[in-house]
Protein backbone atom coordinates (compact mmCIF):
# COMPACT_ATOMS: atom_id res chain seq x y z
CA UNK A 1 0.00 0.00 0.00
CA UNK A 2 1.30 3.34 -1.28
CA UNK A 3 1.00 5.54 1.42
CA UNK A 4 0.66 9.30 0.53
CA UNK A 5 1.23 12.80 2.33
CA UNK A 6 -1.75 14.40 3.58
CA UNK A 7 -2.77 17.68 0.76
CA UNK A 8 -3.17 20.55 3.87
CA UNK A 9 -4.11 22.90 0.83
CA UNK A 10 -7.74 21.19 0.13
CA UNK A 11 -10.54 20.85 2.77
CA UNK A 12 -10.50 17.22 1.43
CA UNK A 13 -7.47 15.20 2.06
CA UNK A 14 -5.82 12.43 0.55
CA UNK A 15 -3.98 10.40 2.63
CA UNK A 16 -3.46 7.43 1.29
CA UNK A 17 -3.52 5.36 -1.84
CA UNK A 18 -4.81 2.43 -3.12
CA UNK A 19 -3.27 -0.37 -5.04
CA UNK A 20 -4.84 -0.51 -8.69
CA UNK A 21 -6.62 -3.66 -9.76
CA UNK A 22 -5.92 -6.51 -9.68
CA UNK A 23 -5.75 -6.86 -5.98
CA UNK A 24 -2.22 -7.23 -4.66
CA UNK A 25 -1.97 -11.40 -4.11
CA UNK A 26 -1.73 -11.10 -0.45
CA UNK A 27 -5.07 -9.48 -0.20
CA UNK A 28 -6.86 -12.11 -1.22
CA UNK A 29 -7.57 -13.43 2.31
CA UNK A 30 -8.60 -9.90 3.32
CA UNK A 31 -11.61 -10.20 0.39
CA UNK A 32 -12.50 -13.07 1.39
CA UNK A 33 -12.85 -12.17 5.30
CA UNK A 34 -14.76 -8.84 3.66
CA UNK A 35 -17.00 -11.20 1.45
CA UNK A 36 -17.70 -13.21 4.60
CA UNK A 37 -18.94 -10.04 6.87
CA UNK A 38 -21.22 -8.87 4.23
CA UNK A 39 -22.87 -12.05 4.15
CA UNK A 40 -22.61 -12.56 8.39
CA UNK A 41 -23.48 -9.05 9.15
CA UNK A 42 -26.94 -8.51 7.01
CA UNK A 43 -29.38 -6.33 8.68
CA UNK A 44 -32.88 -4.89 7.73
CA UNK A 45 -31.46 -1.12 6.91
CA UNK A 46 -28.09 -2.86 5.29
CA UNK A 47 -25.42 -0.80 7.82
CA UNK A 48 -22.87 -2.83 9.37
CA UNK A 49 -20.48 -2.37 12.27
CA UNK A 50 -16.86 -3.63 13.23
CA UNK A 51 -14.08 -3.41 15.46
CA UNK A 52 -10.88 -4.73 14.32
CA UNK A 53 -8.85 -4.83 17.82
CA UNK A 54 -5.21 -6.71 18.24
CA UNK A 55 -4.02 -9.11 21.45
CA UNK A 56 -0.85 -7.40 21.64
CA UNK A 57 -0.23 -3.80 22.78
CA UNK A 58 2.52 -3.90 20.24
CA UNK A 59 1.15 -4.69 17.68
CA UNK A 60 -0.41 -1.39 16.59
CA UNK A 61 1.08 -0.46 13.55
CA UNK A 62 0.01 -3.88 12.17
CA UNK A 63 -3.41 -3.65 13.16
CA UNK A 64 -3.95 -0.06 11.50
CA UNK A 65 -2.35 -1.77 8.04
CA UNK A 66 -5.04 -4.93 8.29
CA UNK A 67 -7.83 -2.27 9.46
CA UNK A 68 -6.88 -0.68 6.04
CA UNK A 69 -6.71 -3.78 3.86
CA UNK A 70 -10.08 -5.09 5.36
CA UNK A 71 -11.55 -1.43 4.26
CA UNK A 72 -10.50 -1.33 0.96
CA UNK A 73 -12.03 -4.84 0.46
CA UNK A 74 -15.06 -4.08 1.85
CA UNK A 75 -15.49 -1.16 -0.12
CA UNK A 76 -14.22 -3.64 -3.11
CA UNK A 77 -17.27 -6.53 -2.49
CA UNK A 78 -19.81 -3.94 -1.78
CA UNK A 79 -19.48 -1.14 -3.73
CA UNK A 80 -20.81 1.15 -1.35
CA UNK A 81 -19.41 3.47 1.25
CA UNK A 82 -17.02 2.39 4.00
CA UNK A 83 -15.59 4.23 7.21
CA UNK A 84 -12.57 3.15 9.23
CA UNK A 85 -12.10 4.95 12.54
CA UNK A 86 -9.13 5.42 14.41
CA UNK A 87 -10.21 4.17 17.88
CA UNK A 88 -7.06 4.05 19.40
CA UNK A 89 -6.63 7.63 20.91
CA UNK A 90 -3.35 7.11 22.78
CA UNK A 91 -1.24 4.83 20.05
CA UNK A 92 -3.13 6.53 17.39
CA UNK A 93 -1.84 3.75 15.07
CA UNK A 94 -4.61 4.40 11.89
CA UNK A 95 -3.94 8.37 11.85
CA UNK A 96 0.35 7.91 12.14
CA UNK A 97 0.23 5.69 9.95
CA UNK A 98 -1.50 8.49 7.48
CA UNK A 99 0.00 11.19 8.78
CA UNK A 100 -3.37 12.52 10.05
CA UNK A 101 -2.48 12.23 13.90
CA UNK A 102 -2.93 16.04 14.81
CA UNK A 103 -6.15 16.57 13.26
CA UNK A 104 -9.71 16.33 14.96
CA UNK A 105 -11.39 13.02 14.85
CA UNK A 106 -13.05 10.24 17.22
CA UNK A 107 -12.62 11.66 20.37
CA UNK A 108 -13.57 15.18 19.56
CA UNK A 109 -16.65 14.03 18.47
CA UNK A 110 -17.48 11.75 21.39
CA UNK A 111 -16.95 14.84 24.29
CA UNK A 112 -18.05 17.65 21.66
CA UNK A 113 -21.91 16.81 20.46
CA UNK A 114 -22.27 19.86 18.21
CA UNK A 115 -18.96 19.13 16.02
CA UNK A 116 -20.39 18.48 12.00
CA UNK A 117 -19.24 14.73 11.55
CA UNK A 118 -18.74 16.19 8.47
CA UNK A 119 -15.61 18.15 9.62
CA UNK A 120 -13.73 15.20 10.85
CA UNK A 121 -14.40 12.70 7.72
CA UNK A 122 -11.60 12.54 5.63
CA UNK A 123 -12.50 11.47 1.82
CA UNK A 124 -9.28 9.22 0.28
CA UNK A 125 -8.62 8.12 -2.94
CA UNK A 126 -10.56 5.25 -2.96
CA UNK A 127 -13.83 6.05 -4.09
CA UNK A 128 -15.88 4.40 -1.49
CA UNK A 129 -13.74 5.02 1.54
CA UNK A 130 -13.24 7.18 4.21
CA UNK A 131 -10.97 7.81 7.38
CA UNK A 132 -11.52 9.33 10.71
CA UNK A 133 -8.51 10.36 12.63
CA UNK A 134 -8.58 9.35 16.27
CA UNK A 135 -8.48 13.36 17.40
CA UNK A 136 -7.10 15.96 19.25
CA UNK A 137 -8.12 14.47 22.43
CA UNK A 138 -5.19 11.51 23.05
CA UNK A 139 -6.50 9.93 26.35
CA UNK A 140 -10.28 10.23 26.94
CA UNK A 141 -10.98 11.19 31.12
CA UNK A 142 -13.79 9.61 32.31
CA UNK A 143 -16.55 7.07 31.36
CA UNK A 144 -17.67 7.30 27.57
CA UNK A 145 -21.26 7.46 27.43
CA UNK A 146 -22.59 4.01 26.02
CA UNK A 147 -25.51 6.25 24.66
CA UNK A 148 -22.95 8.63 22.78
CA UNK A 149 -21.08 5.89 21.23
CA UNK A 150 -24.56 4.66 19.87
CA UNK A 151 -25.48 8.46 18.44
CA UNK A 152 -22.30 8.45 17.21
CA UNK A 153 -22.48 5.48 15.68
CA UNK A 154 -25.75 6.28 13.97
CA UNK A 155 -24.00 9.54 12.61
CA UNK A 156 -21.49 7.86 10.70
CA UNK A 157 -23.58 5.21 9.40
CA UNK A 158 -26.30 7.76 7.69
CA UNK A 159 -23.92 7.60 4.90
CA UNK A 160 -21.76 4.86 5.46
CA UNK A 161 -22.32 1.27 4.52
CA UNK A 162 -19.90 -0.10 6.77
CA UNK A 163 -18.16 1.44 10.02
CA UNK A 164 -14.96 -0.24 10.94
CA UNK A 165 -13.30 0.59 13.88
CA UNK A 166 -9.13 0.33 14.02
CA UNK A 167 -8.90 -0.54 18.04
CA UNK A 168 -5.71 -1.38 18.49
CA UNK A 169 -4.87 -3.49 21.53
CA UNK A 170 -7.04 -4.78 24.24
CA UNK A 171 -7.76 -4.75 27.24
CA UNK A 172 -5.44 -1.69 27.27
CA UNK A 173 -7.58 0.73 25.28
CA UNK A 174 -10.63 1.37 27.19
CA UNK A 175 -11.83 3.07 24.32
CA UNK A 176 -12.56 0.25 22.09
CA UNK A 177 -13.95 -1.60 25.16
CA UNK A 178 -16.57 0.86 25.51
CA UNK A 179 -17.05 0.27 21.57
CA UNK A 180 -17.30 -3.31 21.91
CA UNK A 181 -21.12 -3.74 23.16
CA UNK A 182 -22.26 -0.89 20.33
CA UNK A 183 -20.57 -2.72 17.24
CA UNK A 184 -22.03 -5.88 15.14
CA UNK A 185 -19.03 -7.42 15.58
CA UNK A 186 -15.09 -7.51 16.77
CA UNK A 187 -12.54 -9.01 15.06
CA UNK A 188 -9.50 -10.12 17.63
CA UNK A 189 -6.19 -9.95 15.02
CA UNK A 190 -3.52 -12.66 16.56
CA UNK A 191 -0.12 -12.13 14.96
CA UNK A 192 1.29 -15.92 14.13
CA UNK A 193 4.53 -16.52 16.29
CA UNK A 194 3.98 -13.37 18.37
CA UNK A 195 0.87 -13.60 20.31
CA UNK A 196 0.99 -15.60 23.53
CA UNK A 197 -2.24 -17.69 24.71
CA UNK A 198 -2.23 -15.44 27.95
CA UNK A 199 -2.55 -12.02 25.66
CA UNK A 200 -4.89 -13.76 23.67
CA UNK A 201 -6.87 -14.94 26.17
CA UNK A 202 -6.64 -11.79 28.51
CA UNK A 203 -8.18 -9.99 25.29
CA UNK A 204 -11.09 -12.08 24.89
CA UNK A 205 -11.85 -12.33 28.37
CA UNK A 206 -11.99 -8.17 28.17
CA UNK A 207 -14.55 -7.98 25.39
CA UNK A 208 -16.33 -10.62 26.51
CA UNK A 209 -16.85 -8.64 29.96
CA UNK A 210 -17.76 -5.83 28.08
CA UNK A 211 -20.55 -7.59 26.51
CA UNK A 212 -19.37 -7.61 22.80
CA UNK A 213 -22.44 -9.17 20.37
CA UNK A 214 -19.84 -11.17 18.09
CA UNK A 215 -16.33 -11.98 18.70
CA UNK A 216 -14.14 -13.19 15.79
CA UNK A 217 -10.66 -14.48 15.30
CA UNK A 218 -8.13 -13.09 12.61
CA UNK A 219 -4.68 -14.78 12.08
CA UNK A 220 -2.19 -12.41 10.46
CA UNK A 221 1.34 -12.63 9.52
CA UNK A 222 4.13 -9.53 9.66
CA UNK A 223 5.15 -10.32 5.80
CA UNK A 224 1.50 -10.42 4.28
CA UNK A 225 -0.61 -8.68 6.72
CA UNK A 226 -3.14 -11.72 7.31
Amino acid sequence: MDISDVVRNSRWRALFRWAPRPAKPDQEQWRRLALRLCHDLGSADGHRSVMLVTADEGAGELEARCSLELAESLADELGKPVLVVDASPRVRGLSRLLKCAELRGLTDALFEPELPLGEIVLRTTHPNVAVVPAGIIADPVGHVATDRVATLLDGFQRDHEVVLFSGGGVPGNGLALALASSVDCVLLLATENETTPENLDAAQESLRVRNAREVGLVLATRSTGT
